[in-house]
């Protein structure tokens, strides 16, 4: 089994989209789609499924930094992101929040976004994706593959083990 990896994309507004279009392969149904952009109020949210009733916030962040430091900061941006949900009172019907980045999976953040749907009694999860998870599904994906990175080509391995 080959190893591929993708570079992470540097464009927020390019992020959203190709999570918007990864989310609506995943589930098929084609009813995930940004909710506002620049300049709006989107309430804590990037993207929703009205027929999932799932919201996504999606994190571009500068992996140029430190690990400690972006950490951090996507620590203080799910907090955010949660009261904005909350105090901007988000009229949506939410099951699920995602908050997706370009920075890797870490297990603090998975933690982190269970602690705080216990603190604040919420009644929807919260889930984080990094990078690595979002890869694996772009990487199962021809059709993601081929819009953002028409360049990317693998073969794939059809003998038998």
């Amino acid at each position: 089994m080959a190893i591929h990896q993708l570079p992470a994309i540097n464009n927020p507004e390019i992020f959203e989209s190709v999570i918007c279009d990864l989310f609506n392969e995943i589930e098929t149904k084609n009813t995930y789609k940004k909710f506002g952009g620049n300049g709006h109020k989107q309430k804590g949210i990037d993207i929703f499924s009205s027929v999932d009733s799932i919201a996504i916030q999606c994190k571009k962040k500068d992996l140029s930094q430190r690990d400690v430091t972006i950490r951090k900061k996507i620590l203080e941006d799910i907090e955010s992101d949660v009261s904005k949900i909350i105090n901007e009172q988000l009229k949506l019907p939410l099951k699920s929040l995602y908050i997706v980045s370009t920075y890797k999976n870490h297990p603090d953040l998975d933690e982190y976004c269970e602690e705080l749907k216990e603190r604040l009694e919420l009644n929807f999860d919260i889930i984080y994706w990094g990078w690595n998870t979002i890869e694996e599904y772009i990487l199962d994906n021809k059709r993601i593959l081929k819009k953002y990175w028409p360049n990317f080509s693998y073969s794939e391995d059809t003998t038998e083990k």
